[in-house]
């Protein structure tokens, strides 16, 4: 297996455990964090593949909303 492999399934175990965890957490600023680490894993995945556009919007629209999520 390549590094690019290995780091694909990190990442997307990641993703999914963080995505569950965002539903479960009891304590919202524990999801929202968890929400971040989400967008985060799933940009990687697409940068992974070669999506590049698809890997930095999420970033570019967790760093514009995040202060909102967290205010409400």
């Amino acid at each position: 297996m390549d590094w690019v492999n290995i780091a694909f399934w990190v990442f997307a175990i990641v993703a999914g455990i963080s995505a569950a965890a965002v539903i479960s957490v009891r304590n919202p600023v524990h999801a929202v964090l968890c929400l971040v680490l989400t967008f985060f894993s799933v940009a990687c995945v697409w940068l992974l593949v070669g999506a590049e556009f698809l890997g930095v919007a999420p970033v570019s629209y967790t760093h514009l909303t995040l202060p909102t999520i967290l205010l409400v």
